[in-house]
């Protein structure tokens, strides 16, 4: 109950007890004046205990047998990276520089000093002729040929294409050439690479060889 409620009731009660005595001095009016404030008050008062809110909280029983509350699983470290396996080796069919087959011994060399001149004639000239078969190497027929030479002193082996030379041996297969020269049958290949974009045209040749007994 308010406070505001037993007070206008205290009040009521109060005006109620002294408008008794009214009535035994003869002086009604006063004593139902009274009695009429007395019944204002307490009506108010009542109307205050009727108006007052009711708690907007509901009574929650207790919780009981409340289910556990499960357990966090613990954060599992990360799982390292699979290593990433190594590239398989790349496999070419190109054999190396030396090789065998069919009963031949072979050699495969690039021609060293295919920059040079012939007197006046660029052998550069002459491998530009090869690779775009230009006249006089339009009818696919070459005639390949090594030569016994000597520079500066010191063995050397010259590469001729249809009696132009191209170039030489390089100075690392030399020795090797001049060693098997007597069993040489020739030049079986040439192919001319390169040119264009300011790059020199170069060659790459293959020797055949015979097996000794």
């Amino acid at each position: 109950m308010k406070k505001s409620t037993i007070i206008l009731w205290g009040v009521a009660a109060l005006f109620l007890l002294c408008s008794l005595p009214f009535f035994g001095k003869g002086e009604i009016a006063e004593g139902v004046c009274g009695i009429g404030i007395a019944a204002v008050l307490f009506f108010v008062g009542l109307r205050k205990k009727k108006a007052a809110p009711k708690s907007s909280m509901p009574n929650v029983p207790p919780i009981t047998n409340a289910p556990p509350i499960p357990k966090q699983p613990e954060a599992q470290p990360a799982a390292a990276p699979a290593a990433i396996p190594s590239a398989p080796p790349i496999v070419t069919d190109k054999k190396p520089p030396q090789y065998t087959q069919n009963g031949f011994d072979f050699l495969r060399v690039k021609v060293a000093g295919v920059t040079f001149k012939n007197g006046r004639k660029s052998r550069q000239t002459i491998l530009r002729k090869i690779h775009f078969k230009d006249e006089p190497f339009d009818k696919g027929n070459m005639e390949l040929t090594l030569q016994r030479e000597e520079w500066e002193g010191a063995p050397a082996f010259g590469v001729y294409v249809n009696g132009e030379q191209i170039g030489n041996i390089p100075a690392e297969y030399v020795s090797y050439v001049q060693e098997n020269f007597s069993r040489c049958e020739g030049i079986t290949n040439i192919e001319v690479y390169g040119g264009g974009e300011g790059r020199n045209y170069g060659a790459e040749i293959i020797l055949r060889f015979r097996k000794e007994g």
